[in-house]
């Protein structure tokens, strides 16, 4: 359900925003890849988070960082944005590995369905100004 409410804030509040569109790029592309990955590749595990990978966390950064590139590029493609994908990799890069840090922190404290966009969001509208 937080998924959902995630993707509705970020269509009704962010509509061909950069900033709703890597705020949605880290949750659905970056988390989903670490997952996916993570249970098939992953053999390190982290030593403060016995369920999660470094393997997965690289993935999570990896799928992230370019979907959110495709999304900026796309943006700037179409005339809804003058950042261009060029200007926003170093942005982009720290956001998809700080959100890959944030995706490690304990379910019990918040849902990364939640942490991980809410956090891009917040990160990526101080960073583009």
């Amino acid at each position: 359900m937080y998924y959902t409410l995630v993707l509705l804030a970020a269509t009704v509040f962010g509509w061909r925003s950069p900033v709703a569109a890597v705020a949605v790029c880290q949750m659905a592309i970056g988390d989903g890849i670490a997952d996916i990955f993570g249970r098939r590749f992953g053999k390190t595990k982290w030593p403060f988070s016995k369920s999660k990978s470094v393997e997965g966390s690289l993935a999570f950064v990896a799928g992230g960082f370019g979907s959110s590139l495709g999304m900026i590029h796309v943006l700037h493609a179409t005339g809804f944005t003058a950042l261009t994908a060029a200007a926003a990799a170093p942005a982009v890069l720290l956001i998809s590995v700080l959100s890959a840090g944030v995706e490690l922190l304990p379910a019990s404290l918040l849902d990364d369905n939640i942490s991980v966009p809410g956090f891009a969001a917040v990160l990526s509208y101080l960073l583009f100004r």
